[in-house]
């Protein structure tokens, strides 16, 4: 429903009494990964036009600050929003209190950004794909949406993973170094960020996940690009069956392939990312035509996310609603789009 209510709760046998306000009934998805799902709406090709119009009251917007944790949590150590939930806008989508508005809807990246004038110290507020993903979905479903980012750049699965997953992959030993170091998790231990930034939100009665990671497991050679199949199966497996408030344990998991200037495998990794649709209930969305050289965030970070959000709503329509679509449309618009840039 699009109506909001309030819930007022209190606890029994007390007279103190809390309230919730403006709360929506719909779906929540989680947004999970590496830097490509932390690169923000001010990064995306027609970011201007998206931020404009990114007033949405059925739009609800949460981000789990950058934490680590050798112990799991309860709740999260911080989220990015200082309000917890926040309705989608310009202001929420650009992380306006953190500073003035226009400086984070400004495009930049990551602190490894090859263009100086680019870098800051954190990709910015809020995910282009987690974004448009969700506005997708509200349009074709006429649910609200909420939106929970937990991302960290630079960041393999073996952090993601809870100790159980892991150790069903132990053939091939865990990932120690980083494509994009972040100083304060480099020496931090496998299952670092699934104890800080997952494990809290496993109580959300979830829809769905968007995970867009791989690239810091692709380089470290082919035998741990090969056991990215078990691994990421794993995380799925686990996820599932720890999201408890889910029906069966069978949330929708929609995994984002590498792009052209992600994958340093040679392709081992995104066939590893192919296999998890042998799970039920997984899609794989492909993102190798979306090749941006020119992007001032490194040709890895290609800025046409809208494409990107697009197919994995549609993975998500198809699997979490059971509602399929035509893909010739996006086939005609991308292979335009591709002929107009390379001529």
């Amino acid at each position: 429903s699009f109506t909001p209510f309030d819930v007022t709760l209190s606890e029994e046998g007390s007279s103190e009494e809390l309230t919730l306000s403006n709360l929506l009934a719909g779906d929540v998805w989680v947004c999970s990964g590496q830097s490509n799902m932390e690169f923000s709406v001010a990064e995306m090709f027609e970011s201007e036009s998206v931020i404009a119009e990114a007033e949405h009251a059925g739009l609800r917007l949460f981000a789990a600050q950058k934490n680590s944790s050798s112990t799991e949590l309860d709740d999260l150590i911080d989220s990015q929003y200082h309000e917890g939930w926040v309705e989608a806008s310009p202001a929420t989508v650009c992380g306006s209190e953190y500073g003035e508005q226009a400086s984070f809807c400004q495009p930049h990246c990551g602190p490894y950004s090859p263009v100086a004038s680019f870098k800051r110290n954190t990709w910015g507020y809020f995910s282009a794909v987690c974004f448009v993903h969700g506005l997708e979905l509200l349009k074709a479903t006429g649910r609200p949406q909420g939106l929970l980012e937990t991302s960290w750049g630079g960041t393999p699965i073996e952090r993601w993973s809870s100790e159980s997953a892991l150790a069903r992959c132990s053939s091939v030993n865990s990932v120690q170094v980083q494509d994009e170091p972040e100083p304060a998790i480099e020496s931090a231990a496998s299952g670092n960020l699934w104890a800080s930034m997952v494990v809290p939100l496993l109580p959300i009665p979830v829809r769905g996940v968007v995970w867009y990671q791989g690239e810091a497991n692709s380089g470290h050679g082919l035998d741990k690009a090969n056991n990215y199949a078990c691994q990421l199966q794993a995380m799925i497996e686990d996820w599932r069956a720890r999201f408890k408030n889910h029906p069966a344990g069978n949330l929708t998991f929609v995994t984002v392939q590498l792009a052209a200037a992600g994958d340093s495998s040679g392709g081992v990794l995104r066939l590893a990312q192919q296999a998890s649709t042998v799970l039920n209930g997984t899609g794989v969305v492909v993102a190798t035509d979306l090749y941006d050289k020119d992007s001032p965030c490194g040709a890895v970070h290609i800025r046409n996310k809208t494409a990107v959000a697009q197919r994995a709503a549609k993975a998500s329509l198809a699997l979490a609603f059971g509602k399929t679509q035509s893909h010739r449309s996006e086939e005609r618009r991308v292979g335009k789009e591709c002929r107009s840039r390379w001529s």
